[in-house]
């Protein structure tokens, strides 16, 4: 792992810190000697986790409680605890979701959905950027969404978020391309986290969606391998492809009618309560995705049935017709001996 500590900084602020891909992100940190500040709303976990990392790596941790949907307080919160701090990056992974439709969403909801989502996000990563581009040192990676790219209808306020991180890092990303700031956002699609693999379906749907997902560690290894050479990265292959597939042979309204009919379907059939559960928007998606490429895998393996009993009738034709020759040149030879 390159030493980021002497690249960057000596700490990194890691917002959404508990778990998942920010846990992940806070490993790459650690692996490259930097400190840790590690934010979220579970304290005694992330002093678990950063105990962990300086056990294992020999690094220094903050933990900041902060509750994201909460602007003002969060971001002094998160400010006053790094004060003083050589600082070298920073990443927001924190996200807020609720499935529904916009109207039938309260007020309050939508609310706390853009404060952490948009207002949070916006307020650290200024503040940050500030600092960095005054030393001219340090990264920044915000994690998005495919909803993002796609919208998310019935999870209309989250998809709107997710497409503010993106495209607002990718701007940042350009403007500080050649200076000592790298930066970078990073989309995600289904990533194995706790919270996910615990609201897997289980049988062969479920067994299909681990197969799709991405490790939190393979999306670190991806983020932090591509930091400083793109603006903009989808992790995971299978999600770049499926990108490319609907910006090529799909019309917008298609892309987003597409999200929307798979979202409106898992609501009604694969859970009683998708928020309750708290399955998120990209999880529901590619449950949904699952069960596409099962009903594909069936379509495919009725096509091969179909090929070969053309074959077959094929065969059968071929065999046929050259009965019909052969029945032709032997009544020739009987002519031929009468």
């Amino acid at each position: 792992m390159a030493n980021l500590r002497e690249k960057y900084g000596e700490w990194g602020v890691v917002r959404g810190a508990t778990e998942g891909v920010g846990e992940a992100f806070c490993k790459k940190l650690a692996e490259g000697g930097m400190n840790l500040v590690m934010v979220g709303r579970r304290e005694e976990l992330l002093r678990e986790k950063g105990e962990k990392f300086h056990e294992e790596y020999g690094v220094d941790y903050k933990v900041v409680r902060a509750d994201l949907s909460c602007p003002d307080e969060a971001c002094e919160a998160v400010f006053s605890a790094t004060e003083g701090l050589d600082l070298g990056f920073m990443s927001y992974v924190a996200c807020l979701h609720h499935f529904g439709k916009f109207q039938n969403t309260s007020l309050e909801d939508h609310e706390k959905m853009v404060n952490v989502n948009v207002i949070s996000f916006l307020r650290m990563f200024h503040h940050f950027m500030g600092i960095f581009a005054a030393q001219d040192r340090g990264a920044v990676i915000n994690v998005s969404s495919m909803t993002g790219i796609s919208s998310s209808p019935w999870n209309a306020e989250y998809g709107a978020g997710k497409a503010y991180i993106l495209k607002l890092t990718e701007a940042v990303a350009c403007e500080c391309e050649k200076t000592g700031v790298d930066v970078e956002v990073c989309t995600l699609g289904t990533t194995l986290t706790p919270t996910a693999m615990k609201n897997f379906p289980k049988g062969p749907v479920g067994e299909q969606v681990v197969k799709l997902a991405l490790t939190p560690d393979e999306v670190a290894d991806e983020a932090f391998k591509k930091l400083g050479h793109e603006f903009s990265i989808i992790t995971g292959e299978r999600n770049k492809k499926s990108v490319h597939d609907w910006k090529a042979n799909h019309t917008e309204d298609e892309y987003i009618r597409y999200m929307g009919e798979r979202i409106e379907f898992g609501m009604r059939n694969m859970t009683k309560s998708v928020n309750a559960a708290g399955i998120s928007s990209t999880e529901l998606y590619i449950l949904l995705v699952a069960m596409d490429n099962r009903i594909s895998a069936q379509e495919s393996a009725v096509n091969g049935l179909r090929g070969t009993v053309t074959g077959m009738q094929g065969s059968v034709s071929e065999v046929q017709t050259a009965l019909t020759a052969l029945t032709e040149r032997v009544k020739k030879l009987e002519g031929t001996e009468g």
